[in-house]
């Protein structure tokens, strides 16, 4: 498998354009963009089944802009945004029954302001307010 984190290719060249890793069996591991040897543009990761992973975007190798992460059957198990690599604005994730399980801001890279967690039956079980 190709790292995607490596600036350089298989042949000692700047990435550039759209590109793939695979798992060892062949099957797609991530696709994205490159420009010269920095993550760009939409991408997306893949779990060995062939179902996504995670997708979402990069600019100039960081994280940026609204994120979601999949479970190994299709359901959605985190949302989130970045800016700068940092974990920013409302996060979410979800039981494997797909109801809310928390929420809360991020600022800056840390839990800011009320963050809120449920049962798996979408009762508020406790809130948590941070500075």
């Amino acid at each position: 498998m190709h790292d995607h984190n490596h600036p350089y290719d298989e042949h000692g060249q700047l990435r550039n354009g759209f590109q793939q890793g695979f798992f060892k069996d062949g099957t797609t591991c991530w696709e994205g963009h490159f420009n010269a040897g920095k993550k760009t543009g939409n991408w997306r990761f893949y779990l060995k089944n062939g179902q996504l992973k995670a997708s979402g975007d990069y600019l100039n190798n960081q994280m940026t802009g609204y994120w979601e992460w999949y479970r190994i059957n299709g359901q959605l198990m985190q949302t989130g945004s970045f800016e700068s690599d940092q974990k920013t604005g409302l996060w979410k994730r979800y039981h494997e029954n797909g109801r809310l399980l928390d929420q809360g801001l991020f600022k800056n890279g840390q839990p800011t302001g009320l963050w809120e967690t449920f049962t798996e039956e979408g009762e508020l079980l406790k809130s948590k307010i941070y500075p």
